[in-house]
């Protein structure tokens, strides 16, 4: 942020189940930061049931989910579009926003 002069980090964790977010915002992004954002999350959780095999697996079913939200689920906020497709749209009306043009994936986006 431009009154701000240093960095902070967006920690953010959404059940999948019932889009539910938990946010932190973290002076660093060490591995003691993922630590304790993680026992907050645990601790804030309603459910007993988020549990991952390893690490591989939390961090696939993150990018999974990431990859599904942008790509796959329109959102009533964007008038029944997914993020992907808003932003397209918004680089079409405003490509001087961009630092580089959004990209489709294959079998999930044809909107271009």
């Amino acid at each position: 942020m431009a009154d701000e002069t240093r960095r902070r980090y967006l920690f953010v964790a959404i059940d999948r189940a019932t889009r539910w977010i938990y946010v932190a915002l973290k002076p660093n992004k060490t591995a003691a930061s993922a630590e304790r954002f993680l026992k907050a999350l645990h601790t804030a959780c309603y459910t007993q049931n988020q549990r991952f095999n390893s690490a591989e697996d939390l961090e696939q079913t993150l990018m999974r989910y990431v990859y599904l939200y942008n790509h796959q689920l329109p959102q009533s906020a964007l008038h029944s579009r997914t993020p992907i497709q808003a932003m397209k749209d918004w680089y079409q009306t405003h490509p001087n926003l961009f630092n580089k043009r959004p990209y489709n994936h294959p079998g999930c986006d044809s909107y271009f």
